[in-house]
């Protein structure tokens, strides 16, 4: 009777060295397939909003306000502690369904502010108009009648850029830095945010921080 064999120590330590070099190439694929995946979605649920405010403004003449959402006689409030991001947008789901739900971000926001609110607040993009800034003007919309911003894969919230001349913090970073558009062509994970901009705009006189072309080129004003 032939004796059975088992596997030796050197072909179990073989057998493990194989597969934690698959999960080693593996691991990393799945994680930038998730990133892109997410970006993705972003990109998509902010094609979305576009439509609903383009068919807004057709029906009333112009854009949703960023600053306060009128709903009949009740206003959410969308600053403080008591307001949330996704109330700006409630008025595109009633009294007329411009769009039948609120997306929200894909990527988690990491608080970039001292302000305990501040995560609970951005449960969706970061919408702004250029007539909600005060002064009034087009500098926090990039040069245009509204920017949507979301947080992108660094998870910092840099809201798409800032005014000239306004520098503040974003994790101990100049947001001028962070505030960035976001591009998987520079790795799956790196800075900026996924910004999508309206029309150019024609009103008040802030010089916008960022200037993004038609042609997806990018104009820092310094």
């Amino acid at each position: 009777m032939v004796p059975k064999r088992g596997f030796t120590l050197i072909e179990l330590l073989i057998v493990v060295a194989i597969i934690a070099i698959l999960a080693a190439i593996a691991i990393p694929n799945f994680l930038e397939a998730q990133v892109r995946s997410k970006y993705a979605r972003c990109v998509a649920d902010m094609r979305t909003i576009t439509l609903a405010l383009e068919a807004y403004m057709t029906d009333h003449n112009h854009y949703i306000p960023a600053r306060v959402c009128p709903l009949g006689p009740i206003k959410y409030p969308t600053t403080g502690s008591s307001g949330k991001a996704s109330n700006r947008f409630l008025i595109l789901t009633t009294p007329i369904s411009y769009m039948t739900s609120i997306p929200k971000d894909g990527f988690n926001l990491i608080s970039a502010s001292t302000d305990p609110n501040f995560p609970r607040f951005y449960d969706t993009f970061d919408y702004w108009d250029d007539h909600a800034s005060i002064p009034q003007g087009r500098g926090a919309t990039s040069g245009a009648v509204w920017r949507l911003a979301g947080v992108g894969p660094d998870q910092m919230a840099a809201f798409g850029g800032a005014w000239v001349g306004v520098t503040f913090m974003v994790k101990g970073m100049p947001v001028n830095e962070v505030g960035v558009d976001y591009d998987p062509t520079n790795g799956s994970v790196s800075y900026g945010d996924v910004v999508r901009v309206g029309a150019p705009s024609n009103f008040g006189t802030a010089i916008p921080r960022f200037d993004r072309s038609q042609s997806g080129g990018l104009i820092i004003n310094e």
